[in-house]
């Protein structure tokens, strides 16, 4: 097994940075097996000298870290994680881990991190990484 860590840009003003245990060197995609678990850390960082970042700021509209599933190029899934992202969490160089499950049925897919926060749609905020379930 080799780490390769991946340095993303986003749409955002929240980056998701992560790195992931592969079995393969290749960084622009990913190979599992139906059902396996793809393991990550994810460092979370803010680019925005105009703003001030506070999400904790309406507790009832907490920020979620999500991803969000394509295959053909559609948006098949949107997954919401029990990671609650936390103005502590932003702008450490601590991971935190997260664990994304492979789809079930094989195939190509996409997917992206995203922040998702209380009823807005949630935002894209990492490239885009290639997940080859075999």
């Amino acid at each position: 097994k080799s780490e390769v860590a991946f340095s993303l840009n986003s749409i955002g003003n929240i980056y998701v940075y992560f790195s992931m245990i592969l079995e393969s060197d290749l960084p622009s995609r990913v190979r599992l097996k139906a059902g396996d678990t793809l393991r990550l850390s994810l460092k979370f960082t803010f680019q925005n000298n105009d703003r001030k970042l506070d999400l904790e700021g309406n507790l009832e509209y907490p920020s979620w870290v999500g991803y969000i599933l394509f295959h053909r190029e559609h948006a098949i899934e949107m997954i919401t994680t029990d990671m609650v992202l936390t103005n502590a969490m932003v702008g450490t160089s601590k991971p935190y881990p997260l664990k994304i499950a492979a789809p079930a049925t094989p195939g190509e897919y996409e997917f992206y991190f995203s922040v998702n926060t209380g009823w807005l749609p949630p935002g894209v905020n990492s490239k885009r990484v290639k997940l080859v379930v075999e």
